[in-house]
């Protein structure tokens, strides 16, 4: 009997220091509720759904194709680079086989068919500090690769001019016809100087309903004329 007390003492006084070890470590290390659960979840989608909408946008804006437009400014036949400019910028691009080079016309141009001064639009892709184009699209403008078949001239009177000078309607007695005046466009007179009744002789390609004006070349008034006019008067 009093080795089973003992024991019982025994036992009881290890179950109160198991019951004490269980209450000690259950202070420490007590069970999560439910509610705390739900806001760790959240904290923890909130955090990967931030951090993954991160990561796409910056893949997303580093797969978009980028365009420069410019100028040719040299053309290396060696390393089948170009270089082109606008403004204060200039971007080389070199170009290799999977590189699309056609005119706005939907024509191939090869390589060596490109030449100083040519006004180009390039799609391109840049990883990291490669840029990578992907077409060279050629303006086809008289410095241009142009079909000559496709070049047209009319000669007549400008009827009227609006937005500055930047548009004019021309008529040659049969048919009349807009063109604008891009920065593109040669003269051989200022703008300013293209008014109604001058008569002109235009260069362009017809794309579609769209008149490219290439070149405006206007006839001087002259003098000798005026000069018979007056002596008519009198």
């Amino acid at each position: 009997m009093r080795e089973g007390r003992k024991a019982a003492g025994l036992n009881g006084k290890d179950g109160r220091a198991a019951e004490g070890g269980t209450f000690a470590s259950s202070a420490f290390f007590r069970p999560f509720s439910r509610m705390e659960v739900k806001s760790m979840k959240k904290l923890i989608y909130g955090a990967f759904f931030v951090s993954m909408l991160a990561f796409f946008s910056v893949s997303v804006a580093q797969d978009l194709p980028r365009l420069f437009s410019g100028r040719i400014q040299t053309v290396d036949n060696a390393s089948d680079t170009i270089a082109v400019r606008t403004g204060d910028n200039t971007m080389a691009f070199q170009i290799s086989r999977e590189t699309r080079i056609k005119t706005d016309f939907g024509e191939d141009v090869p390589f060596n068919q490109l030449k100083a001064t040519m006004s180009v639009v390039v799609e391109y892709m840049k990883e990291g500090d490669t840029i990578h184009p992907l077409s060279v699209k050629v303006n086809t403008l008289p410095s241009g690769y142009a079909s000559n078949r496709k070049l047209q001239q009319l000669c007549g009177v400008i009827q009227t001019v609006e937005e500055g000078g930047r548009n004019i309607v021309v008529t040659d007695g049969q048919k009349t016809m807009a063109f604008h005046i891009s920065q593109d466009t040669k003269t051989n007179v200022p703008i300013s100087d293209l008014k109604s009744g001058t008569r002109v002789k235009i260069d362009y390609l017809y794309k579609g309903a769209i008149n490219q004006t290439l070149s405006i070349n206007a006839k001087a008034k002259s003098k000798g004329t005026g000069k018979k006019q007056t002596g008519g008067k009198k």
